[in-house]
């Protein structure tokens, strides 16, 4: 299902501090409720226990953070770097920190991050587990 964003970058940017308040509050696997009008264009997000469907509503049940990692793909070129990117952001991380922790160049983990490189697999696995990424993610990244 392709998924579209309606609305402004405000918007997005709105979406994406709700989703790591939540994270910060619930902890990442955390399950909400994705909320879709008028076919495959998302509204919002709700907590299970919160929702409501109305007529001409869908909903998908998923985790914050694979809401935080679609959100972040409308601003990144990459599958794996909106990956990255959401789990950075989740643990409250800097790039600074990652990147050092990890062993890989700043500069370097910020293009994976923006979509310009990608990542070799050795160094990729170091920032996997130091950011202690579910490794289905990064299985679905490579697969788009």
């Amino acid at each position: 299902m392709d998924i579209y964003f309606k609305g402004s970058e405000e918007r997005l940017d709105y979406l994406i501090n709700e989703c790591l308040e939540d994270i910060g509050t619930f902890s990442k696997e955390k399950e909400i409720a994705l909320i879709f009008k008028d076919k495959n264009i998302l509204e919002d997000y709700e907590h299970l226990e919160d929702l409501k469907i109305y007529n001409n509503e869908k909903a998908y049940k998923v985790k914050l953070i694979e809401l935080l990692i679609m959100l972040y793909s409308f601003k990144t070129k990459t599958r794996i770097g909106s990956v990255l990117r959401a789990y950075r952001m989740a643990n409250d991380l800097s790039i600074d920190k990652v990147a050092e922790e990890s062993g890989v160049p700043y500069t370097t983990y910020q293009k994976w991050e923006l979509g310009v490189r990608n990542p070799t697999a050795k160094k990729l696995f170091n920032v996997i587990r130091y950011l202690e990424i579910d490794i289905e993610y990064i299985d679905k990244a490579f697969q788009e």
